[in-house]
């Protein structure tokens, strides 16, 4: 199906299309002679040129202008570089926290190794005895080895009664 040019269609204005960070309030794509489009920019992006402009009929029809310009605003670029300042501060006081928390773990995994490894294998050949670390010197006696004993055999009996 072939477009037909309508008489309007001929003297309109095409969309000159959108400014880098902004935008045209009520956009359209074909403007008539004595109509208008507006121009907005961004937030921190300053427009530079005509905030409206309007189609002028001709042969061809025209703009009265051409299409403005946002450019950033001056507190845009300070705050990049405020950010672009902090993020650089942060990741060298994210080094310092990093060196911080190492070196505490470190020290501590060290002095525990130590530990364990005089615990596990030293304790035999130290004059240090530490309680609880060895058995009880009676542990190895057994019933029978008791009453073999003649230091426990006294020649006296007693009974208790006991009651509860």
């Amino acid at each position: 199906m072939m477009h037909v040019i309508t008489a309007e269609e001929s003297l309109a204005c095409d969309n000159p299309g959108l400014p880098e960070n902004g935008y045209q309030i009520l956009y359209k794509r074909l403007y008539l002679p004595g109509e208008s489009l507006t121009f907005m920019c961004y937030e921190g992006f300053e427009l530079m040129g005509e905030v409206t402009i309007k189609c002028i009929l001709g042969q061809p029809s025209q703009w009265s202008g051409p299409l403005p310009v946002c450019k950033a605003t001056q507190d845009r670029f300070e705050h990049a570089l405020q950010v672009a300042e902090a993020a650089a501060e942060t990741s060298l006081e994210g080094g310092n926290m990093a060196l911080a928390i190492f070196i505490p773990v470190v020290i501590i995994s060290v002095l525990l190794g130590g530990a364990y490894i005089y615990i596990t294998r030293c304790r035999y050949y130290s004059s240090l005895r530490l309680p609880l670390m060895y058995s009880h010197p009676y542990s190895q006696i057994t019933v029978e080895t008791e009453f073999d004993n003649p230091i426990y055999e006294t020649g006296e009996t007693r009974e208790y009664e006991v009651s509860i």
